[in-house]
Parts: structure tokens; C-alpha cells; sequence
């Protein structure tokens, strides 16, 4: 079986779950909270997982760029293992908004000031979420969220590379670390999602 059409069988394993938990993603992260507050970050403390290499929160606030219908978004950071698990290390891989039905809508890139952390040109983040190992232990939603990170590898590598070109493009009359802290750029590059139609296209191929 091809690697993908193996991530769109966990994938869709973590969907037939939740669907008979009568949950999903976002239910999951938010614990059973009553109501959801504005900028906290759920869990508390980030979701960890990829053997340590990835984290992750999800958090609810008004951004431009956000696509029609967010109700609110899961930001993922990866590192290497061979660094310090410090939050100087933790680059921003990419962010996920989800609708009001807790499904995802898109991969968004944003710019360096939102998150803060390393910055790693696309590359070198693509290549530190390949070796992301995601262990079969770890929570539904952290198997969710890896299973969605390698699913959706194209568009996270090609939306990163969309990313840097748009900051090179503007870092052409400024430096590169004004672009990167200007507060009136947040989105810098998006690539639409639709789970259903990747996972049937894998796993009809399966």
C-alpha cells in the first residue's frame, strides 16, 4: 500500500472514531468547555506529539485573511529533536481553521509575528514535519492532526513556498525582518481543504 493511501486509512479511522463518539476535532481540543473564551488557547498546555517534534493549540479571535465560516483555528509547530525544547525552537509549521462543524477548511501561512519562534524558510520546516513521527499512542486528535500534516504534505510545502516568495517579493525595498514583523500582513498564503474528496481519492486507490 502507497504511504499515502496508508495516512488516508488512519485518517479515516479517525474520522469513523469521532463520528461514533459523536465528537470532532474541535469538540476534542475544547474538553468539554462550556462556552469558548477569545484568544485562550485550548489545551492549556499545547498538544504535544511526532515523538516531542510537534505541538499544537487551537484558539478562537477575528484575523484577516481567515477563511468565510472559521470557527476558530489550530496553529501547529514543529522542531528538531536535536534542539531544546524551548519555545525559541518551535518554528510555525502552518494553521488549520475550522467551520463551525468542526471540519477543516484551510492551511494557512502566516507571517512571523503571529506566532513568533524560529523562522525556517520552507524548506527546512517541510523537512523537520517529514520526520515528525506520529506514534499509534498519542490521542485521537493528535493522530487526527498528524494524519492531516502528511495527508495534506503538498499543499503544506507548496503553501510555504508561497509564503516565502510573497515575503521575498515584499522584503524587495525593506529587510526581510521589517516584512516578517509587520503587523498589517498576517495571512501571507492559503490552500484550500476538502478531507472528503482527499480521502476518497486515496482511498479508492488503496
Amino acid at each position: 500500500m502507497q504511504p499515502l493511501a496508508k495516512t488516508a486509512r488512519l485518517a479515516y479511522a479517525c474520522v469513523q472514531e469521532m463520528a461514533t463518539r459523536r465528537t470532532n476535532p474541535v469538540l476534542e481540543v475544547l474538553q468539554g468547555a462550556t462556552s469558548v473564551q477569545w484568544d485562550r488557547r485550548y489545551p492549556a498546555e499545547p498538544l504535544r506529539f511526532g515523538g516531542a517534534c510537534l505541538r499544537a493549540y487551537y484558539h478562537c479571535h477575528h484575523a484577516p485573511g481567515m477563511p468565510a465560516g472559521a470557527h476558530g483555528h489550530f496553529h501547529v509547530f514543529v522542531r528538531s529533536a536535536r534542539e531544546p525544547d524551548t519555545l525559541g525552537h518551535w518554528t510555525h509549521a502552518a494553521a488549520l481553521p475550522m467551520d463551525g462543524l468542526g471540519q477543516p477548511l484551510a492551511w494557512l501561512a502566516v507571517n512571523h509575528w503571529v506566532c513568533g519562534g524560529r523562522w525556517r524558510p520552507a524548506a527546512a520546516t517541510v523537512a523537520l514535519l517529514d520526520r515528525a513521527a506520529v506514534p499509534a499512542g498519542v490521542s485521537l486528535l493528535e493522530r487526527w492532526l498528524g494524519a492531516m500534516l502528511r495527508l495534506f504534505r503538498p499543499e503544506i510545502a507548496r503553501l510555504l513556498r508561497r509564503r516565502d516568495r510573497e515575503l521575498s517579493r515584499l522584503g524587495a525595498s525593506r529587510a526581510a525582518a521589517d516584512v516578517r514583523a509587520d503587523r498589517a500582513l498576517y495571512v501571507l498564503a492559503a490552500e484550500r481543504v476538502d478531507l472528503l474528496a482527499r480521502l476518497g481519492s486515496h482511498l479508492a486507490c488503496a
